[in-house]
């Protein structure tokens, strides 16, 4: 899949996964050291914030001990946009 499919994908993806692990795996609360969802796809991050927040620093767009920086060479693009949100499901 490319741009816009992918990245649409990827949002649909998420979201049915998570409505799965709802009442269930979510519960868990060491959810954050990582679970499987019944799908067996591993989760690190469920929120909003650390998805974004992990899948930035697992594309290596903010380093914690570095001031964070964008690259200029970043293809800006709807793909980015789905392999950010993926990165953050399983980046610890």
């Amino acid at each position: 899949m490319q741009g816009i499919d992918y990245a649409i994908a990827v949002i649909e993806f998420q979201i049915a996964e998570l409505h799965r692990m709802a009442g269930k795996q979510l519960e868990n609360e060491y959810k954050y050291f990582g679970i499987d969802s019944e799908t067996g796809n591993r989760w690190y991050n469920f929120d909003p914030h650390t998805n974004l927040e992990c899948g930035a620093r697992g594309l290596g767009f903010a380093d914690p001990d570095e001031e964070d920086e964008i690259p200029e060479t970043v293809d800006y693009s709807w793909r980015l946009l789905g392999e950010l949100l993926e990165t953050g499901r399983y980046y610890e």
